[in-house]
Parts: structure tokens; C-alpha cells; sequence
């Protein structure tokens, strides 16, 4: 599958560095200002739901960029630290699902799971862990990642993934941000 490349939203990224406060977030991330969709990712959850209603995790939603979006295929969790959860409520929607309550998110099913620029933020004996959780949990993962430089204990996310019963499905084009960085959309299935 080709997708063309692409170019999010305009400005510094690095505003997200000084940004304390929910109203400051909340003005830039209305604003669509560098803080939109992984609309690549998006559309291969598209192809994937196939106009059918699925239940979708979002591990690591942040504020939501992707929660929003991915509620339109049926049901989407958003899963993410108790401080970033406490932000994306502020601003999302009353009926966005969001948790940051491993205990209830790993007790439930997903037809997806789906991770966006998050892993590589995980150390490697809790990624083992939470990869595992996600065996049981569900059938597919979505990682969006960065593979020229998301890499930790000398291997990339990619090979460590692949390592923890987890098998490479379908890979897809690279997609451009507003750094001029690649980003890979790779999806896995349970082995």
C-alpha cells in the first residue's frame, strides 16, 4: 500500500515543552496548532474496522489527538498517566472514555490497540510487560513510531515487539511531521 506524504500542522512543536497549564493547552490544541491526527494511522484504522463498529484502546493517548478520531469506528478507550488524564478531561468531550486505571483497561477485550509515538517511552522490562497484557487483550496492535531513532537496550521498538509474541502483519509508508521527521505505521498481530 502507498500513502502519500504529509505535513501536520504549522508552528514551533516545541511549545509543548512550556506548556504548564490546561487553558494554554487547551487554546493550542483547539487551535489545531501543531496538535492534530496521525491521519495516516487513522485511515489504516479505517481500512482495518471496514465499516464495522470495533473497540479500540489508544495506549498513551496524551490529550487526545487520536481519541477523538477514533471514536468515529465504535468504541475507543483512552489510557494514559493520571496527569495527562486529568488534562484530556478538561478539554475532550463528556463522553470520551478515558482512563488511566491500568487494572480496568487490562481486564477488558479490544478488537485493536493502538499506539502512537508512546512506546519508545516505556522502559524495557515494562514494555515486556504492558506487550504481554496486550497479547491477551487483543488480536492487533498499531504502533506509529519513529524507527530511525526509537530504540533502547540496542534494538529498535520494532525488534522488540517482534520478540514478544508479537508478529510484523503490514507495514506502510512513511508519513512526514512538523520536525521533517518519518514516522512508520506498523501493524502486529498475536502470535
Amino acid at each position: 500500500m502507498s500513502m502519500n506524504h504529509y505535513t501536520r500542522g504549522q508552528g514551533d512543536p516545541h511549545r509543548w515543552n512550556e506548556i504548564s497549564d490546561i487553558e494554554t493547552a487547551k487554546k493550542e490544541i483547539l487551535s489545531g496548532n501543531p496538535f492534530l491526527p496521525h491521519e495516516d494511522a487513522i485511515k489504516i484504522v479505517d481500512e482495518y474496522c471496514n465499516e464495522q463498529k470495533k473497540k479500540i484502546l489508544d495506549f498513551g493517548c496524551g490529550l487526545g489527538r487520536n481519541t477523538c478520531r477514533l471514536r468515529s469506528f465504535g468504541h475507543c478507550v483512552g489510557y494514559d498517566l493520571p496527569n495527562i488524564i486529568e488534562m484530556a478531561v478538561e478539554y475532550l468531550e463528556d463522553d470520551t472514555d478515558l482512563t488511566h486505571d491500568w487494572d480496568y483497561i487490562r481486564a477488558q477485550q479490544f478488537d485493536l490497540i493502538y499506539a502512537s509515538l508512546v512506546l519508545q517511552h516505556i522502559p524495557a522490562d515494562e514494555l515486556q510487560d504492558y506487550l504481554n497484557h496486550f497479547h491477551v487483550m487483543s488480536p492487533v496492535l498499531l504502533v506509529v513510531g519513529r524507527e530511525h531513532n526509537d530504540h533502547f537496550q540496542d534494538r529498535t521498538v520494532r525488534e522488540f515487539i517482534c520478540a514478544n509474541s508479537w508478529a510484523l502483519h503490514k507495514e506502510y509508508a512513511y508519513t512526514k511531521n512538523e520536525l521533517n521527521q518519518y514516522h512508520e505505521i506498523v501493524v502486529f498481530k498475536g502470535v
